[in-house]
């Protein structure tokens, strides 16, 4: 969900936001935008990766998640077409599942100050699909500014009802 979008208010006001990403250009997005990203299997098809991430870490809220899902190691053997076209060589190249996680965690390690980095394999018909979910850390600058606007609440609200 983002602070952007579906207009509205009251329950679902915030629509989903698109964008695509070439990596020569910002997300079109203010950041601290969004409480929530999702990638889903774009990570082997990305050309500028460290980019990409540093960019989610931009747009999203102090707090914020950012969760990216791949698939697991098909051999380059049973590659479908459109992964032999589309996927980046380093991905193509990988011998192993572990290399694509190592390499994917590299990503977060290089591309922003993420905080914690989690990761789930879930088996689906004999194929795995990894999740990464990651985590933008509070800043000391948001919890004092939090802080301030509890206290001017506090202040001016004095018993009357809004």
């Amino acid at each position: 969900r983002g602070g952007r979008g579906g207009g509205g208010g009251g329950r679902g006001g915030d629509a989903p936001q698109h964008a695509l990403f070439s990596g020569a250009d910002p997300l079109p997005y203010a950041d601290a935008s969004f409480d929530a990203v999702l990638c889903h299997g774009c990570l082997p098809y990305v050309s500028h990766p460290v980019a990409l991430l540093a960019e989610l870490f931009r747009v999203l809220k102090p707090s914020g998640v950012a969760l990216l899902s791949f698939a697991g190691d098909p051999p380059v053997d049973r590659a479908s077409d459109f992964d032999r076209r589309h996927a980046t060589q380093a991905w193509l190249q990988l011998p192993d599942a572990a290399e694509a996680l190592y390499m994917s965690s590299s990503f977060f390690h290089y591309s922003a100050g993420w905080g914690s980095l989690r990761l789930e394999e879930l088996h689906v018909e004999a194929r795995s699909l990894f999740l990464l979910t990651a985590f933008k850390p509070k800043g000391s600058e948001l919890l004092r500014k939090r802080a301030l606007q509890a206290v001017e609440r506090s202040r001016g609200s004095g018993g009357r009802r809004g």
